[in-house]
Order: C-alpha cells, then structure tokens, then sequence
C-alpha cells in the first residue's frame, strides 16, 4: 500500500467538506497527526481500499478532492466547486413529481437542462376537469368543459354550449346569430331582427326574414331565385325590374310563352291555387293546365283577356273527359268545379279567332264574395296582380276589400297614366272606389304613397312623372266599404 501525508490545512479542508455531508462528526487541528493512520478493521468487515489508490470506489479524486455523486468537486485545496458547496442546485424550486395549479391549468416538476427540478410548461386539464388541490378533477359535480362557470351542477346555472364561454344563461343576447343567453332564441330582442324582407326582383323575388350574421350585421336570409331568359309573359323573367324588356311583345311567336309546349292534355302545365298564369295564344293553338286543387274545396277557374284583340273560351276536363264550358263573347270566362278525389282536373283555353293574344288564369279556392275576380287574391300589398301594360281589365270590388296591383317598372322623366272607370251615380248602387298610386324608389321592402285620386261618385285618374326608376303600386278601394264593378288599365308616354 502506498502511503501519503496530507498536511494539517489540507486536512481539515476534507474535515470540513465531510462535516457538510453529514460523513464525519468533526474535527480538531490538535487531534491530526501528520500521517494518516490505517483505519481499524472491525469484525466481520473488510477494510476499504486506500482512498488514493487507482481502484477505490469511494469519492474522492486523484489528489484527495471530495467529488460527489450531483457534480460537487473540491479542489486540489479542499474547495468545493459547486456553486452552492453541496449539489449545485442551489435552494430547489419544486421536488420531482410535485403538481401545482396554474389558473385553470396544471404544472408539474420536471428535471431542468441542468438536472435540477423546475416547472414543467403548464397543461389544460382534460374534459370537464379543473385544476384544485394540484390536480385535475370535476369539483362539487360541475360539468364546465368550456370554463364559463356555467353548466350542469354548476352554482351559476345551465349552459347551451359547453364548448363556447360566450354562450350560457347568464351571457347577453348579442347580434352574432346565436342563442347566447340559452333561452333557444337567436338573437332575440334585437331590434330589426325578424323582420319581413325579400330578397331579388321580378320572378326571382323570395321572401324571408331579417337575421344577424356571424359580423354583427342585420341582413334578409331569402335567397333569390335563378333568372332566366325574358319571354313574352308581362313578367321580368331575368330579374331586372322590368318586365319583358328586350323584346317585342305586339306580335310574338305562339312558342314564346312560358308554359309550351302545353298543346295537349299530355303535355298540360301544372298550376295551383292562387298562382296566376299570363299565356299566349295564336292561330289554332291550345293551351291545357293540370289544375293542382284540394279535394272537397269550391274553386273557381277565372280566364280575363284582352277583348279588343280576340275572343277566348274555356273549357275544364275531367280525367279527360270535357264537362263544363264558358264561351261567351262580351266577358270574361269563369268555372267553378269541386274536385273529387282520384281525379285530375285540366283547363282547356281556347282562340276562336286565331289572333295572338294574351289570357291570364287564375284558380281560386275559397274567395270572399261570389263576384270576386280573376286577379283574386290582391288584398294586400304583399298579394298584388300583375297589370299588363295598355290593357283595361275589368275587375270587382269586394265589400269592404281592397285590390293591390304592380303595374311594372319605370324611369325617370316617364309619364304614367292609370285610369279606374266605374259605376259612379248618386242613385247607382255601386260603392264609390278610390286610387293610390306607390313607388319604391329605394328597393327595399316599404313601399310609399306619391299620388292618391279620391273624386266623389266619379272615376278616378292618376298622372305621375317618375323621378327615377322604380316599380308603381296601385291601390283600390272603397270609399264606403262597398262593393261594385270596375275597369282598371295604365299606360305610359
């Protein structure tokens, strides 16, 4: 074995450092000795190798320097290297494996770069868990998954959405198209919202309801219709604002109505109830409606056309087989059939003449007075008929009713003449009727008054110029709640 001596300052160094690992209980400069004495062998154990020898497995280094086993080291003088004279850790931030909350997260203890114990990155707790007591769990049974405070078992109340905070029974209603308050309304109580509305024009117009986007903003959920190519029909066919525009209508071909070909009960276009039909007829051409009618409900089939141009007649088949006709020559055609079940109903419109002409069809159930006309139901603004332009129709007025009529689109600097003729004397039976004239010069859904004719027993007459483009509204009724008999036509310069 090969001896060494270690100096009095070198050894209580060691003594010192032993001391703070709790190794040795002390030491005093007059109990060394300048040698260092083999250490006794007690019974029963072997004595450990020299502590400078190559192969002793205890901590010490090649000079006689205390290492230990967290990186500690003394120098050849006896003086620790470790920042804090033990471990290198210094005053611990956690011990391994601990858990603290962090607001509604998690935090563990996790070994550093420096293999130390610090604060791992913070965890949201899974599901429905919060963090309390410095772990994850469901506290007094309630169910939070978005953390809101709100939901079942919750002390706050219920919650329509536990995946949104901004949704739960104590939330406001907001303008976002959601039912943030859970009261299963959206957007309840904010004003404008729920609204009548229309979106589009001419055949492409679809009503609907005003509602709030995700952005906060009030817009109508209607979705307009497709257009389609404009055809001969009073109607604006590709949406516009103006109907037939772009195309000749005084002598067009027998083809061009929307309903062809309808030349045979076969080929019948299919119309329902109050859902008028604005055909075209010339030479030898037929025109057949499958009639969609309620069982067991009067309906009556109205046929008005122009008279000055030609004479039209009708005629309605049942399952194929003719069973009522109207062909006079000074009126207007009208049926009335009470549909039977397992039976198909056609309407049958028929030009004597050959002239081309024009001839709307109506089928009404159930109207107000037995001398209703073909342009039923108009009793209200959102009802209106379509009026062709230069044909004077004749029309009944209800007791106590009100007709409505769009008339079509104008522009500016255009001048429109309406003309309503009835019976008008002091002895004549028939009530006196009064005209407004409307327009919508902002295209949105209210509609305003710019002209109104109210003579006294006589007929009424509306000159207007319009100012920009718009579509006119008219309106008829009667002064006294009466009914009588009326022609109505307009036209423009």
């Amino acid at each position: 074995m090969k001896e060494h001596t270690v100096s009095v300052e070198r050894a209580l160094s060691l003594c010192l450092v032993l001391s703070a690992f709790a190794l040795g209980a002390g030491c005093a400069s007059s109990d060394l000795e300048s040698e260092v004495p083999e250490a006794p062998v007690r019974e029963g154990q072997e004595r450990p190798g020299d502590p400078t020898s190559e192969d002793t497995d205890l901590p010490y280094d090649e000079d006689g320097g205390f290492t230990d086993e967290d990186g500690g080291f003394t120098d050849e003088d006896g003086g620790s290297t470790g920042e804090d004279g033990g471990g290198g850790c210094g005053d611990l931030a956690c011990a391994f494996g601990e858990t603290r909350c962090a607001g509604e997260s998690i935090e563990s203890c996790e070994e550093g770069p420096d293999g130390c114990p610090r604060w791992g990155s913070a965890t949201t707790c899974p599901g429905e868990e919060v963090c309390a007591g410095g772990r994850c769990q469901i506290v007094n049974g309630c169910v939070d998954g978005d953390r809101d405070g709100y939901g079942p078992g919750c002390v706050n109340g219920p919650d329509c959405d536990d995946a949104d905070s901004a949704r739960n029974s104590g939330s406001q209603e907001i303008c976002d198209g959601k039912d943030n308050d859970c009261n299963n309304m959206i957007d309840d109580g904010i004003p404008g919202v729920g609204d009548t509305c229309t979106s589009g024009q001419g055949v492409c117009e679809e009503p609907g309801q005003t509602v709030c986007d995700s952005t906060g903003q009030i817009l109508c959920d209607a979705q307009a219709g497709t257009p389609e190519a404009e055809v001969c029909d009073g109607l604006d066919n590709d949406c516009n604002g103006t109907p037939d525009d772009g195309i000749t209508c005084t002598a067009p071909a027998c083809a061009q109505d929307n309903q062809e070909p309808n030349n045979s009960i076969q080929s019948a276009f299919l119309t329902g109830a109050n859902a008028p039909v604005l055909g075209l007829t010339c030479q030898s051409d037929l025109e057949y409606y499958t009639l969609d009618a309620a069982v067991g409900v009067p309906h009556r089939i109205n046929v008005s056309f122009p008279h000055g141009v030609s004479d039209q007649d009708l005629v309605l088949f049942e399952n194929g087989v003719e069973v009522q006709r109207a062909d006079s020559v000074t009126d207007h055609e009208q049926l009335v059939f009470t549909p039977r079940a397992g039976t198909v109903y056609t309407a049958q419109v028929t030009n004597p003449s050959g002239a081309t002409t024009f001839h709307r069809l109506t089928v009404t159930p159930d109207w107000d007075c037995t001398s209703e006309d073909e342009f039923s139901p108009n009793h209200s603004a959102a009802q209106q008929a379509f009026l062709l332009k230069n044909w004077l129709a004749p029309a009944h007025m209800c007791s106590g009713g009100d007709d409505w009529y769009v008339l079509g689109q104008v522009t500016a600097g255009e001048r429109v003449f309406v003309d309503a003729f009835f019976r008008a004397g002091f002895f004549d039976s028939g009530a006196d009727l009064d005209m407004d004239l409307y327009a919508n010069y902002d295209g949105d859904t209210t509609i305003e008054r710019v002209v109104e004719s109210v003579e006294l027993f006589s007929d009424e007459s509306i000159e207007y110029t319009a100012t920009g483009t718009t579509l006119l509204y008219v309106h008829i009724y009667a002064a006294g709640g009466g009914s009588n008999d009326y022609d109505i036509g307009w036209t423009t310069q």
